[in-house]
């Protein structure tokens, strides 16, 4: 088994050219929506990032809601990170941050995190250099193959709340979970065994035992089925909130027996409530 990958330094140097690239382009972008006529790199913005900028990265990351990102709270935020910190034995076990770049910031600015990667659509977050993946999830399988199977945590917030979303991003976290024997293939098996029969024929220990990566899940209440049938993951008592209140109720979920942080797993009588579909 391969050890996880230090991405602990950040480095102008780490980028790829097809990753400053990116960047550079945002930022022109950026630039010239303020009338700008010339953009270059601000060293500072990406070599540091550090804690004295905190006004200056919040600007810089605020919600895109065009990529459908609407960023957690403080205290989810805080909740979670301290859930994935000790399932990971204190981030030494890697921790992958799938489309979650607001835990991903949490995780960087307040935790020591020895190998921590943040795969991620929007180019904006290619300063974190090579902590950093350029990840599209209609391509679930194009990750770097040095980071597969690396980390002992995944944590994944589909960016769309379908089942062909959550199907890929799935794909995804089985390629990048330590010691998967999951298949990555591209396709699942979408058999329409029962929910509910499912989840009632297993218990706590069952579930927990079978996890040889712990997985993480922000997703929609209206995704339970789907995230139970692909990862075998339940929902936590601990409900999720958006800094920006949003209208759908969304839910964490764990393949393994989460602590009291997170409230552990609803009832089963709560897990079994069908999801209503229009």
């Amino acid at each position: 088994m391969a050890s996880p990958p230090d991405t602990s330094s950040l480095l102008l140097s780490d980028l790829s050219s097809g990753t400053l690239a990116a960047l550079q382009e945002f930022l022109g972008k950026q630039a010239k929506g303020h009338g700008s006529k010339n953009v270059d790199l601000d060293l500072d913005q990406v070599q540091g990032l550090d804690q004295k900028q905190e006004e200056d990265e919040e600007e810089l990351f605020r919600e895109n809601w065009g990529l459908s990102q609407f960023w957690y709270d403080e205290q989810t935020c805080k909740r979670v990170a301290e859930e994935v910190m000790a399932r990971s034995d204190g981030g030494k076990t890697g921790i992958a941050c799938v489309s979650c770049p607001s835990l991903f910031r949490e995780l960087r600015k307040n935790h020591k995190v020895e190998h921590l990667h943040l795969f991620e659509y929007d180019k904006r977050f290619a300063v974190f250099g090579n902590q950093f993946s350029l990840y599209d999830y209609y391509h679930p399988l194009d990750i770097p193959s040095h980071l597969h199977h690396s980390f002992g945590v995944v944590v994944a917030d589909p960016p769309y709340l379908s089942e062909e979303c959550f199907v890929k991003t799935a794909q995804t976290m089985k390629l990048l979970a330590r010691d998967s024997t999951s298949s990555t293939s591209s396709t699942f098996s979408t058999s329409s065994t029962s929910f509910t029969s499912s989840i009632s024929k297993s218990n706590n220990s069952s579930i927990s035992s079978s996890a040889s990566c712990s997985f993480v899940v922000l997703t929609g209440a209206v995704q339970r089925e789907h995230v139970f049938r692909y990862i075998q993951a339940r929902a936590c008592r601990f409900k999720p909130q958006h800094r920006n209140k949003l209208g759908n109720e969304f839910c964490i979920y764990t393949n393994y027996e989460p602590s009291d942080n997170l409230g552990g797993w609803e009832d089963e009588n709560d897990q079994l409530q069908p999801v209503r579909t229009n």
